[in-house]
């Protein structure tokens, strides 16, 4: 297959990846950039002007990729339609990647609508339209596998060349750069996990001093007991288990603007070690 060829991926479990247009015959034709499905609500208020905007959600959306089959005879195009549903409908939904814009992945339905249209006895245009039920796609990594010097990074921003971009810190202030192109928001299901690992007698104050957020854990703490913030739900790690602290927090939640996220650790912290891990996500 040429370097230079058009392809689709379709990623399974996280573990197995099937490559569609590696399929002899089967060619990435076209792909239509997709509308972004805002929603927007306001509240009026009697006897007032106008209407107060609430915070604006984002639907599901649709992709089609076209493609073209060229098959030996009619008998072996529709052995390949065949083939081609058995890869494409799933129990679960899966990723899907494309040439076009290779370093973002789309969560979409395992059930895509596939339609075919007749040219010749050998030929077939087949347009596959996914339904990416987030309303975002992901950065193809999450920042625990982050490196400059891959190219499997997009930043919203252009090119960021700084070499000092670092998901885990032993600092008590330090950045956490957001490649996104809207806020990592854990109330609207964005993926965030942050590891906390130290020694805090009184506990502790996590601050992102660039959104205002602060998550407070309340009673003592040390590095043989870390905490993982995954999304809105604090746990602490004994032995083996995962136990939920919430009623030892103020249940705050953190979020990430896009763009460096200032952060200091309050309170008498030592032996730090943070690590935040999350994907990018692009409207």
């Amino acid at each position: 297959m040429s370097c230079n060829k058009k392809w689709v991926k379709l990623i399974f479990n996280s573990e197995e990846t099937v490559n569609l247009t590696e399929i002899d015959g089967f060619d990435f034709i076209q792909y239509e950039k997709y509308e972004v499905q805002g929603n927007n609500e306001v509240l009026e208020v009697k006897g007032t002007d106008g209407a107060l905007p609430t915070l604006t959600t984002y639907g599901q959306f649709t992709i089609n990729l076209k493609f073209r089959y060229t098959g030996v005879d009619s008998l072996d195009v529709d052995l390949f339609l065949q083939h081609l549903d058995s890869i494409m409908y799933k129990r679960t939904p899966y990723y899907m990647i494309n040439s076009i814009t290779p370093n973002k992945k789309y969560a979409v339905l395992p059930t895509p609508k596939i339609s075919y249209e007749f040219k010749t006895i050998r030929h077939y245009d087949i347009n596959i339209e996914f339904t990416c039920y987030k309303g975002y796609a992901e950065s193809l990594y999450d920042t625990d596998q982050f490196s400059l010097m891959s190219d499997n990074w997009q930043f919203e921003s252009g090119l960021v060349p700084d070499d000092t971009i670092s998901y885990n810190h032993t600092r008590t202030n330090f950045e956490i750069f957001n490649g996104s192109s809207d806020t990592i928001n854990p109330r609207m299901r964005h993926r965030l996990k942050i590891y906390i690992q130290l020694n805090a007698k009184n506990g502790f104050r996590l601050v992102n001093k660039t959104t205002g957020d602060t998550f407070d854990y309340k009673k003592e703490i040390d590095i043989n007991t870390p905490l993982t913030l995954e999304g809105g739900y604090p746990f602490l790690h004994v032995n083996t288990s995962k136990i939920r602290c919430g009623r030892s927090t103020n249940h705050g939640i953190i979020t990430l603007a896009p763009g460096y996220n200032k952060f200091e650790i309050w309170g008498n912290a030592s032996d730090v070690n943070i690590k935040f891990i999350f994907p990018f996500i692009y409207r």
